[in-house]
């Protein structure tokens, strides 16, 4: 049996420089093949894969993989620094469609890069606006933004000291989760709350050095936390007020994943950029992008100072090839809406069979994110979460655990069957039914 010698990310590696690949497949789920929405391991176990955002299709989808096949037969590979090729202004184009108050799209490898473009571009903007005090981010408790020195920087779920110091001047303030009871249901109340603190922040640090405020509009690595629609109107107000943008971090809700193309747009944030990443290539390709306003754009082009910025494969063709024929999918499947559905359907399903259950705390989300908090304290509800989590990896089920949530990303196109099968495993696991 021959060595392993692959460092994962986000992941505690056994203490063993002599680790075989027997070892390995004991210790993590290793993917062998896919089928629809499930991954077989090497000796064709097949779990339903639900683990991350990013696979809202299918694997193999014949449409994609026929997009990808004519695209690298066209044009391999292609840069966008003094060159480019049509097929990222056509994915921008489709991109703008679904953001009509935004007018340029910059694209990136994933989710982080889009993020640092993100922070560089609004930089640059005050900068060029004379106001070049305005630097500082301010984001929420439990928010993930990515993993670059810059994007670490405005995330605060407790393991960015490890890489020591990041970049200076980030401000994390209180999210509605922050001021809920464990009895409490979340409402108006605690948005008022901690839109209050959001101000309070920004007053302290000064107005006129606050650059932006950064939000998801539905907190994913967190546990799923979905907040009252009141916050963002909120948020909205006082950022205005203080002439600060907002970034929507859209890079795990947006397109289609919560039930709308772009889930800040129905919250009334009015976002100045948005970050799109792992819905939009439905895992086929990495890529990311970045959507500019009108105003951002004005200063990034029309001022005649460009973007400084940027990666070699950024608005690779096949990635943007790939991202129309998903968009494409999307439309004409009604995808979007279909979540909507479909996150009802399992939320509901899930909340009947489990709401008599002392451990469960509650089942939430939107459209298909969905998250089961579990009451979690005592060493006997310990032991019972790891063997639940135990139970639903023997069940077939590849889920995301965060804290004391199980997080879950079904596929946009999963099937009922499909559903019904990840619901009865899940409370059967959650239940201990053998």
């Amino acid at each position: 049996m021959s060595r392993y010698y692959v460092v994962h990310p986000f992941t505690t590696m056994p203490k063993k420089s002599n680790l075989t690949e027997e070892e390995v497949n004991n210790r993590f789920f290793m993917a062998n093949k896919g089928e629809r929405h499930w991954v077989l391991n090497k000796d064709d176990q097949a779990f339903l894969n639900l683990s991350n955002a990013a696979y809202s299709l299918d694997q193999s989808n014949e449409i994609i993989l026929k997009a990808i096949f004519e695209q690298y037969n066209k044009l391999s590979a292609s840069i966008m620094v003094n060159q480019g090729h049509w097929i990222a202004n056509k994915l921008a184009e489709k991109l703008l469609n679904l953001a009509p108050k935004f007018s340029s799209v910059f694209y990136s490898n994933d989710g982080t890069g889009a993020m640092e473009s993100a922070l560089k571009a609004t930089r640059q903007y005050f900068i060029e606006k004379d106001m070049p005090n305005k630097q500082k981010f301010i984001s929420l408790n439990g928010g993930y933004h990515g993993s670059s020195i810059g994007a670490l920087s405005i995330t605060n779920l407790g393991f960015e000291g490890v890489f020591g110091d990041l970049l200076q001047g980030c401000i994390s303030v209180p999210s509605p989760e922050d001021f809920r009871e464990k009895e409490d249901k979340l409402d108006d109340r605690h948005a008022k709350q901690a839109a209050y603190e959001l101000e309070q922040a920004i007053l302290k640090a000064g107005p006129e050095t606050v650059a932006a405020f950064v939000i998801e509009p539905v907190q994913s690595v967190n546990g799923i936390r979905v907040f009252p629609n009141l916050y963002f109107q909120l948020v909205r107000q006082i950022t205005r007020r203080y002439n600060i943008l907002v970034i929507a971090d859209e890079i795990t809700t947006g397109i289609g994943r919560t039930g709308e193309w772009l889930t800040s747009s129905s919250l009334k944030l009015d976002p100045d950029i948005i970050t799109i990443s792992k819905g939009l290539t439905a895992g086929y390709f990495p890529l990311g992008a970045t959507l500019f306003s009108s105003q951002i754009t004005d200063h990034l082009i029309e001022n005649g100072s460009g973007f400084p910025h940027g990666t070699t494969l950024s608005g690779h063709p096949v990635g943007c090839s790939i991202a129309i024929k998903v968009l494409e999918i999307f439309e004409k499947e009604n995808l979007p809406f279909r979540a909507k559905e479909a996150g009802e359907y399992i939320m509901n399903e899930l909340r009947e069979g489990l709401n008599k259950e002392n451990i469960i705390r509650e089942v939430r989300g939107k459209g298909l994110m969905i998250g089961i908090e579990l009451n979690i304290e005592s060493e006997e509800e310990i032991e019972r979460f790891n063997t639940i989590k135990s139970n639903i990896k023997k069940s077939g089920i590849l889920a995301t655990f965060s804290h004391n949530v199980i997080s879950l990303y079904p596929p946009l196109n999963i099937s009922k069957s499909d559903m019904d099968y990840m619901i009865d495993a899940l409370k059967s696991s959650i239940l201990l039914i053998d």
